[in-house]
């Protein structure tokens, strides 16, 4: 008798956020979300025009919360690219979510 290969299918996931407000020349750190049927693992990524701003590690619960370097983001809004890496059960994800990074306060 032969094997029987079996496919299971990944989960769909997705990726949220909040519009995020960040000081300049600090870290600072954004929430994200995974949404997934079944825990999650992995990482996300946070591009800007293809550059890799920052990445973290997701939480079982599909929480992560991801620090942007001081000065990976001069003053102004942006739309950064989430690239959720999926895992074993997960299938990968993308989204958008917009940052915006306030102008330095000048300190006399």
């Amino acid at each position: 008798m032969g094997a029987v290969a079996v496919e299971v299918a990944k989960a769909s996931t997705g990726v949220t956020g909040d519009t995020a407000r960040i000081p300049f020349r600090h870290d600072s750190s954004i929430d994200l979300t995974i949404t997934s049927a079944v825990p999650v693992s992995g990482t996300v990524e946070l591009l800007h025009r293809g550059r890799l701003v920052a990445t973290a590690t997701v939480a079982e619960n599909g929480t992560v919360s991801v620090t942007i370097p001081d000065r990976a983001l001069k003053p102004g809004r942006y739309e950064l690219s989430v690239r959720y890496s999926g895992d074993e059960l997960n299938a990968p994800a993308e989204g958008t979510v917009e940052v915006q990074v306030g102008k330095a306060k000048v300190i006399r």
